[in-house]
């Protein structure tokens, strides 16, 4: 697993854009982390998508 950055914090639905080539992933996870972010996810998932090439 990969951190893909933060959503801003404005309190209004928030939405991310992931860029760049998938590589071998074949899901992307949504995690609560601490402020300014983990290496690696520190809890469960919230969702996980799965995507295919």
């Amino acid at each position: 697993m990969r951190p893909a950055g933060l959503p801003d914090d404005t309190g209004d639905r928030a939405t991310r854009v992931l860029e760049g080539p998938l590589g071998n992933a074949v899901a992307v996870g949504i995690t609560v982390e601490p402020a300014g972010g983990s290496a690696q996810p520190t809890t469960e998932p919230l969702g996980v998508i799965s995507v295919s090439t």
